[in-house]
């Protein structure tokens, strides 16, 4: 949401067609301002659950 909360996480599979109108969509169910694309596992691997909350760091602050 606006304050960083997660609101869905969705398991989604690689589509393999080729044609973007056979792939599946996943509808995140709840208003949504950005989408975090992991691999597989990764938020249950590290205990990140919905309710739980992303910080973005500010402008400037990440390493070249």
């Amino acid at each position: 949401d606006e304050r960083g909360v997660i609101v869905s996480i969705r398991h989604m599979l690689p589509c393999t067609s080729s044609r973007s109108s056979d792939c599946p969509i996943y509808p995140a169910g709840k208003p949504f301002r950005n989408a975090v694309e992991m691999n597989a596992g990764y938020f249950k691997t590290h205990r990140i659950d919905v309710g739980d909350r992303l910080v973005w760091p500010s402008e400037g602050t990440c390493p070249p």
